[in-house]
């Protein structure tokens, strides 16, 4: 492919493409008028004619000549209507880790060489938890090309997990969470009145990120002193930002708030009433749009190198709020309503936090 100006001093591009044969065609794109007027336009247009050639050609090919790219672009073609946005860039990227298989056919693609690609990543120091997912989304696509008919045996069935039996497994909400007191020693350092209101937010409803940037002055209300979630806020690479439905069911929630966040908060939308145009469709952290994440990040990790504080993520907040809960003795069962959760899930992150459970054995026991 090569970009060009043309004589109209517009710019134009040459290439070529692999048809359903298998052999090279070339191609010209002029735009209108005979020509692009930025350089970037005539990139963008050859990306999507190559693209819209590509899987037009990859019907027609038999489908044990797929390679594994073609393969796993008609997979995300087919999944556009049945899992969100976030998802599917998730899966790209984790299928980006496998790029250099993407040339081979997925029939030639063996359980041994699925293998090998794991175990590359475990001796280059990925996380088992985080190597189990690439696992889990090359199953799932595997699976898929076998209800297909694209292979006639899924590799991924001899294909085994990577376990580390002589090492801790690291449990995330175990040590990414803080006490009260901690919490209190990094809100009391935060003097922007918006982040001050948002980070209060987080700790004391036990929101997660996406939920609390989705959040819109309508889906408070104060007479109740209840919070809804209903939406999620998701960040496309294309740029921008989408609400889409929540994580699961259990998600989709109406909870109280308790009074001093309450006042929190009530505070913060007398600021906000007073931008012109205020209306209950603003984003209660954003105005017109939410903040972004990148921002986020910044003004949440400044005060914690600042202070020197345990080292959190946002979603660390969520755990401190289950662990606030737990210290007051609140049950599994009403912790899961709480956040939006399964009691299983609760259990499985949150066992630590209730020690209790383990008493009450012990007293059953004798």
């Amino acid at each position: 492919m090569g970009v060009y100006k043309n004589k109209n001093k517009l710019w134009s591009i040459r290439g070529t493409y692999k048809s359903a044969d298998g052999e090279y065609k070339r191609y010209k794109l002029y735009g209108g008028k005979k020509g692009f007027a930025l350089r970037k336009d005539a990139l963008k247009a050859d990306a999507e004619y190559r693209e819209k050639m590509e899987m037009s050609n990859i019907d027609q090919f038999p489908k044990s000549l797929l390679t594994l790219k073609q393969g796993f672009d008609l997979y995300i073609e087919n999944k556009k209507t049945q899992l969100k946005e976030s998802t599917l860039e998730t899966n790209a990227d984790t299928m980006k880790l496998f790029s250099h298989l993407y040339d081979y056919k997925i029939t030639s693609i063996t359980s041994s060489m699925l293998n090998k690609e794991l175990k590359r990543m475990d001796e280059s120091g990925y996380s088992v938890n985080y190597i189990d997912k690439c696992y889990s989304v090359l199953n799932k696509l595997y699976k898929w090309f076998l209800k297909e008919k694209m292979i006639k045996y899924n590799p991924m069935d001899e294909v085994d997990r990577i376990k580390r039996p002589n090492t801790l497994k690291e449990n995330d909400s175990k040590n990414n969470f803080w006490t009260l007191e901690e919490f209190e020693l990094f809100i009391e350092s935060v003097e922007d009145k918006l982040y001050f209101t948002m980070f209060n937010f987080y700790y004391w409803t036990g929101c997660r990120r996406g939920e609390v940037l989705a959040m819109k002055w309508s889906d408070i209300n104060f007479k109740n002193q209840t919070f809804s979630v209903d939406k999620t806020c998701f960040f496309p690479k294309g740029g921008g930002y989408k609400l889409t439905p929540p994580k699961n069911k259990n998600a989709i929630r109406i909870r109280k708030m308790p009074d001093r966040l309450i006042k929190i908060m009530q505070e913060w939308h007398d600021i906000q009433k007073n931008i012109y145009g205020f209306n209950d469709d603003y984003f209660i952290f954003g105005a017109t749009k939410p903040i972004a994440r990148t921002t986020l990040a910044t003004h949440f990790n400044g005060p914690i190198r600042r202070l020197k504080l345990k080292r959190i993520t946002i979603h660390g907040l969520r755990h401190s709020h289950v662990s606030y809960l737990a210290n007051k003795g609140i049950n599994l069962h009403d912790v899961a309503y709480r956040i939006g959760d399964t009691v299983q899930v609760v259990q499985d992150t949150y066992w630590h936090f209730f020690p209790e459970r383990e008493n009450a054995m012990m007293d059953l026991i004798g």
